[in-house]
């Protein structure tokens, strides 16, 4: 697989022909290279000199302007030095026409380097504004780097950065007629951006604000998504925890005061039997005492359910217990995984695990186990049969709390990342 190497690398990428080191010393071997063939020959109507032009060029490109001129100046003076030590006298025209042709070469290949250097320029700012409010986690710190951005994009004396929910930032000095960008989103205002140019605006300042302001939208955006999410999450979290607790308090009610009720019922028919001398009551008392005995198993049963309390002895033993009472082929691998979670977060992987063998008719083998700092739970129908839709919802509820994931390809896989 082909793993990339993260590098702060500038667009486009230089490959070696075309890097600066290796287009100068072209440039500087041209310029030697043709003065000296410009010397071998002193006919004066040869084309020679006019290939002064090629590292005239190479050299705008690659410096900007103020080098292209400079270079053209060199090209000027080379040709008139060949001419005045006997290579032929080109005269004012000729002279002035290579004259004109190096410095139009180097003042057009070096505007044309400078608007690309330039725009590469504002590129790479765009691209950092663009990755710093990427990664915010929160809506702090956005009118802060949202007006150093702006500032620094088009050189302006200050920027000021305004947002609907009355959050702001000021970076440098604004005054009382600022150029004013909004920050909109799908129509919906979400604050404005304010410049106190220190120049005229061209072009593509404006177009590099505009960009601003849309990156500065998305990250609000992405900031609100991101608060929802955490709320949706502490909200499941609430609930389950309620209901865990719900049932904690139900299993206690059940076991500590129904399921003792009952003990003392029978208790009383006990006594009760042995009062009675009469054959005709035994039979009635019999079926009493068994109907009781019945409904106390039951009310064990139901509480071992609510709450189990064989968590209290460890995640491992609870799940064979859980695969005991199921008649589920249970396979079991933590080796001490399971000392690395929470109570909570026993609870809640006893629970899918729970909720995954019930997701089936009759499951097949279930297997959990501990694999590269995660926990992993496959689950399968016997009989190839698909898991119910509403206990997938519920595991795949629970997941969310943990960072997990499910997926559900012939079976319940479950992966809950191990702290």
């Amino acid at each position: 697989m082909l793993q990339l190497v993260q590098t702060r690398t500038a667009l486009p990428v230089r490959r070696w022909p075309e890097r600066r080191p290796v287009v100068l010393t072209a440039a500087t071997l041209l310029f030697v290279g043709l003065f000296l063939l410009r010397m071998s020959t002193n006919d004066v109507n040869t084309g020679i000199g006019l290939l002064f032009v090629i590292p005239t060029g190479l050299v705008a490109l690659e410096l900007g302007m103020v080098a292209g001129l400079i270079a053209a100046g060199l090209s000027t003076a080379l040709i008139v030095l060949w001419s005045k030590t006997g290579g032929g006298d080109l005269g004012v025209t000729g002279a002035v026409t290579r004259a004109f042709v190096f410095f139009a070469v180097g003042a057009i290949g070096g505007r044309f380097s400078d608007r690309m250097r330039d725009w590469t320029m504002r590129q790479r700012q765009l691209l950092d504004s663009g990755l710093e409010l990427a990664n915010l986690a929160g809506a702090g710190e956005l009118p802060r780097i949202v007006a150093t951005q702006a500032r620094t994009a088009v050189d302006a004396a200050g920027a000021r950065v305004t947002l609907a929910d009355g959050g702001g930032a000021v970076d440098g000095a604004v005054h009382d007629d600022p150029v004013c960008v909004p920050i909109e989103l799908r129509g919906e205002w979400l604050g404005e951006i304010e410049i106190e140019p220190g120049r005229p605006l061209v072009p593509e300042d404006e177009a590099a604000l505009a960009t601003i302001a849309v990156q500065a939208a998305v990250a609000i955006e992405n900031v609100r998504l991101l608060i929802a999410g955490h709320e949706r999450t502490d909200q499941l979290r609430e609930v389950l925890s309620g209901q865990e607790d719900e049932r904690r308090d139900v299993a206690r009610r059940l076991h500590e005061e129904s399921a003792q009720e009952m003990a003392g019922i029978l208790l009383g028919l006990r006594a009760i039997e042995r009062s009675l001398e009469s054959e005709e009551a035994r039979p009635q008392l019999d079926e009493l005492r068994e109907h009781a005995q019945s409904t106390l198993e039951g009310l064990r049963e139901l509480a071992v359910k609510l709450r189990p309390p064989v968590l209290d002895l460890g995640l491992e033993e609870a799940l064979k217990r859980l695969g005991e009472r199921r008649s589920a082929q249970l396979i079991i691998t933590l080796d001490g995984a399971a000392g690395r979670l929470s109570r909570d977060e026993e609870t809640t992987v006893y629970r899918v695990v729970e909720e995954a063998l019930d997701a089936f008719d009759n499951p097949g083998q279930a297997v959990v186990e501990a694999s590269a700092g995660e926990l992993i739970v496959r689950v399968g129908g016997a009989r190839g049969e698909a898991p119910r839709t509403e206990r997938v919802k519920t595991i795949g509820a629970r997941l969310e709390l943990l960072g997990g994931s499910l997926t559900t390809n012939g079976e319940l896989r479950v992966r809950i990342p191990l702290s």
